[in-house]
């Protein structure tokens, strides 16, 4: 079995992982339809702007969110 987690606990302490895989399928699947919708609504155009809307919109969250990880020199 590829997870033998795969039917434990949401809340469990070793279903992290599946939980994210999960998260990821579950968003990609409800943006194509979003996409979908927002292209049939508004047109290219539109859906161009969103998704660059959304993408600077992530990298200032990740220019501003602060790292706990160690300096790697």
């Amino acid at each position: 079995m590829i997870d033998p987690n795969l039917f434990k606990p949401i809340r469990g302490p070793d279903s992290r992982s599946r939980n994210v895989r999960l998260s990821y399928l579950a968003s990609l699947i409800a943006g194509g339809f979003v996409g979908g919708g927002l292209q049939r609504a508004g047109g290219t155009l539109t859906v161009i702007w969103v998704a660059f809307g959304l993408k600077m919109l992530v990298m200032a969250w990740i220019c501003l969110v602060e790292c706990d990880a160690e300096p790697l020199a």
